[in-house]
């Protein structure tokens, strides 16, 4: 009989009634399975053995469930292809069909563990075709068991690392891992609170910065230069950078735990509470901030606690080039160390930039005030310590071929725009090298000591 027909519920065989429900399921074609009222008759176990389930996940659209959905209304979720085939579950993460192994997963009979004659489980399917969001869900279900091996003797996580698939692998390693780390957290918060970090030997500090997240790259070096819990405490971000050779985004997660060790309640600014997307836009109605800067803390992820613990080292390194302009920053975020008094919370007000975005900024009277008084510090400045190009105060004086003094940056860029000549004097340069002057950098840092 034709497959589009309609059914005749009491002379049609079993092997015709399969025929026409495989057809419109891969037509996709729910109505003619409702029409023919095929749910009455799908119950029958014939028809469970015959893998619907499978069929359906196989051919029908990744992002239509409808016909999922009705078929699980009247056959079993843990159902089979044959006596020894996959299931339906096994199938759309093999497939990588994730809103499918969404409508399975939320059925209330679903066995998320269930084998096929290969000892292999969706997990282990989702983990050979690297399909992460599958995995993800499977690891959500409270019934998922990751220790199940298939006939090779490999668990999921296992397969996922022979694919290369990495972030798998990790996401079920931390899934596992979870009891031991509840205990590790509880270890470490116990440790603080009865003898404070000062007083954590190596293998104790060590421990904690795990706890928070710290990489083991880090931990490393902090070990490798004796830094103990009572020196910790005393590291900036120069000597991190430059003697302790710790990148920003991990020096900043570790003043975060210092932060969070020392229980230090930050009233004189408010910027810990924002996000990165509203740090960019508080930041980015100011003239001085450069566009550098703002995709730098965008691509890197700051948000207003780690915003808050930046210093002038990694103002430069996020593109803030002007000492100037690093200054006034830290005086906006209230890390300048230049003596500026803390501001209680009824000093702030609050301005809305935009109907669900709020940033508490200082008044601007107090704000002018203080850049004025920066201002008028750098007048005090030698002007030999000024670049020609900038008249700001030089961090990398470079000498050029007519013998003056420049900001290696500036004369680089004077360069790179096909200029050939002197900025100062207009003649043609000899040629385009550029020395640098150890002399006048130790003159600056000389100065910048005395006068912080």
């Amino acid at each position: 009989m034709d497959s589009n027909q309609i059914i005749n519920h009491n002379k049609s065989s079993k092997d015709e009634k399969l025929k026409f429900v495989m057809a419109a399921i891969k037509d996709n074609d729910l109505e003619r399975l409702r029409s023919n009222r095929a749910g009455e008759w799908l119950k029958d176990d014939y028809f469970e053995m015959k893998g619907l389930l499978n069929w359906a996940v196989n051919v029908g659209p990744s992002d239509d469930t409808r016909m999922l959905s009705f078929l699980l209304q009247h056959l079993k979720p843990n159902s089979r292809s044959g006596l020894t085939g996959p299931t339906a579950l096994q199938t759309a993460c093999m497939y990588g069909k994730e809103e499918m192994v969404k409508v399975l997963l939320a059925h209330s009979q679903i066995d998320p563990n269930v084998a096929d004659n290969n000892g292999v489980t969706p997990l282990h399917c989702a983990c050979f075709y690297g399909s992460v969001g599958c995995v993800k869900m499977l690891l959500r279900h409270p019934k998922v068991n990751t220790f199940l091996k298939n006939k090779h003797g490999k668990v999921p996580k296992r397969v996922a690392a022979a694919q290369g698939h990495q972030e798998i692998f990790e996401l079920i390693d931390e899934k596992e891992n979870l009891p031991e780390l509840e205990a590790r957290r509880k270890a470490c918060t116990k440790l603080v609170q009865q003898r404070g970090v000062e007083n954590c030997n190596r293998s104790e500090l060590a421990l904690l910065l795990q706890n928070e997240g710290i990489a083991n790259s880090t931990i490393i070096s902090l070990e490798d230069n004796n830094i103990r819990g009572d020196l910790l405490f005393s590291l900036n971000s120069d000597i991190m950078k430059h003697d302790l050779n710790i990148q920003l985004m991990e020096r900043l997660k570790l003043k975060r735990a210092l932060d969070c060790w020392k229980q230090r309640v930050m009233v004189k600014r408010n910027f810990q509470h924002n996000s990165n997307d509203q740090v960019v836009a508080y930041f980015g109605q100011f003239e001085f901030i450069s566009l550098a800067f703002l995709q730098n803390i965008r691509k890197l992820q700051i948000d207003g606690w780690m915003l808050e613990e930046l210093e002038d080292t990694d103002l430069r390194e996020l593109g803030i080039k002007s000492f100037l302009d690093r200054r006034k920053l830290l005086t906006l975020i209230g890390n300048s160390d230049m003596e500026v008094q803390p501001v209680e919370k009824s000093e702030l007000i609050t301005t809305v930039a935009s109907p669900t975005e709020e940033y508490y900024i200082l008044r601007q009277s107090e704000m002018t005030e203080e850049l004025e008084r920066l201002q008028e510090k750098m007048k005090e400045v030698p002007e030999p310590f000024l670049c020609p190009i900038t008249h700001e105060i030089m961090s990398d004086p470079v000498v050029a071929s007519d013998g003056h003094t420049y900001e290696k940056d500036a004369i680089k860029e004077w360069f790179g725009r096909g200029n050939a000549t002197s900025p100062l004097t207009g003649k043609k340069l000899d040629d385009l090298k550029l020395i640098p002057s150890h002399t006048m950098k130790m003159l600056i840092q000389d100065f910048m000591e005395k006068n912080k």
